[in-house]
């Protein structure tokens, strides 16, 4: 049974965090769970097509990175954003192992823009790298596999030097999990982002590089789709209620997990520590011709006619899309994605003791057991998250 924590009551919530030592920096929010919920909508695919390579079908999308006006404070004014297909988060896409896509990012906002898709096993040219940026007027697209275990992956945006907080789901899902009793599935599988940012005493978003600040932001409005969320455990004050973590961004633990204290920080993707020029070949990643280079010009954003887009003429033609389409199937990019795992599960065996099995079930050996504080801990870290959800594999760790 899922336990529902109570509610805190608009004025505690006031008293408890803004204090003489802690004050607001942004407007007092005093509308806890007085607006509805957003849920963002299910990215729907614009083509599919059969795979030259496969003889699989594959899923065309395209995403417009626009600005919105959003109203967070209902008593103040609304603050400007940019959000994927101008929504904040943007559309989340529900996708299925084994089967490839082709996302195209259009970037109709003013800065620069370059697309991260959080946890996926991803060639270089389509992982986002910082300087690997789609100006405004230009589009990219980004070729996942999509070859992973059930988990819920995010994107966001990862341009060098400056954010404008667009983030989004992308949960894949495979067979296994679908048959799993018990898990949330449709309508009750809601993913929620946690979020803190800052704002001006009008309601608009405050501007970390309008107020030259260089270092970091700290932001005292906790977020879940852009409106607070404040939890109390339990009725009887310093009382933990135990919570059931059953999947990370890396999949599925082996087992339930039921801990009271969950960690959710940022790590490092273990597979950076092998991946480097000089072992490449060592773990089966032998191609030093493709992919290597992000910055490689036939991956890189490309400007269009705006009449192309509006109109679905020249590059954005079915037939044109169709050939990108082949192109990208064509380039055999996660073929040996399976190779790669067990060169490096067999890398980590001489290099950490007690190295899980495979990698792909890293997490489920790791979260068989807690610490003595109940944290959550792995042994070997997969992925870098900067948010988290309260979905059955989040980009962090989930719970229910």
């Amino acid at each position: 049974m899922t336990r529902w924590p109570r509610v805190m009551d608009a004025q505690d919530i006031d008293q408890s965090f803004a204090t003489a030592d802690f004050p607001w920096l942004s407007p007092v929010y005093d509308q806890i769970f007085q607006v509805a919920l957003p849920i963002p909508s299910i990215k729907v695919p614009k083509r599919t097509h059969t795979s030259p390579a496969t003889g699989l079908p594959m899923d065309y999308y395209e995403v417009d990175i626009k600005p919105l006006e959003v109203q967070v404070y209902p008593n103040l004014g609304k603050t400007r954003l940019v959000g994927y297909d101008g929504q904040n988060p943007g559309p989340t896409f529900m996708m299925t192992k084994g089967r490839e896509a082709v996302v195209r990012f259009i970037n109709h906002a003013d800065r620069a823009n370059s697309v991260h898709l959080h946890g996926s096993y991803t060639r270089a040219p389509f992982d986002g790298w910082a300087d690997d940026t789609t100006e405004s007027g230009q589009y990219k697209d980004y070729y996942y596999p999509n070859g992973q275990s059930a988990r819920t992956l995010w994107y966001h945006d990862h341009a060098i030097d400056h954010t404008a907080g667009q983030a989004g789901f992308y949960i894949l899902h495979d067979p296994d999990e679908l048959k799993i009793p018990g898990l949330p599935q449709g309508d009750f599988d809601v993913p929620l982002a946690l979020a803190a940012k800052r704002y001006n005493p009008d309601g608009s978003l405050w501007d970390p590089e309008a107020n030259n600040e260089e270092t970091s932001v700290f932001g005292d409005v906790f977020h879940v789709r852009s409106y607070q969320l404040y939890f109390e455990p339990d009725k009887t004050p310093g009382t933990r209620s135990a919570m059931t973590v059953v999947g990370s961004d890396a999949g599925l633990t082996a087992k339930p997990v039921q801990t009271t204290q969950l960690d959710i920080q940022q790590q490092d993707h273990e597979m950076m520590a092998a991946f480097n020029v000089t072992v490449l070949a060592d773990l089966g990643y032998n191609d030093t011709t493709r992919f290597l280079d992000p910055m490689e010009p036939r991956y890189r954003a490309v400007d269009y006619p705006a009449s192309d887009f509006t109109s679905h003429t020249g590059v954005f033609s079915d037939s044109t899309i169709d050939q990108k389409l082949d192109f990208f199937a064509n380039l055999d990019a996660y073929a040996h994605e399976a190779d790669a795992d067990a060169a490096l599960v067999s890398y980590w065996k001489t290099h950490v003791a007690g190295a899980p099995n495979t990698l792909s079930r890293s997490t489920k050996s790791s979260t068989t057991a807690t610490s003595s504080k109940s944290s959550i801990t792995s042994t070997v870290k997969t992925t870098k998250s900067s948010s988290s959800t309260s979905t059955k594999s989040t980009a962090s760790s989930s719970a229910v």
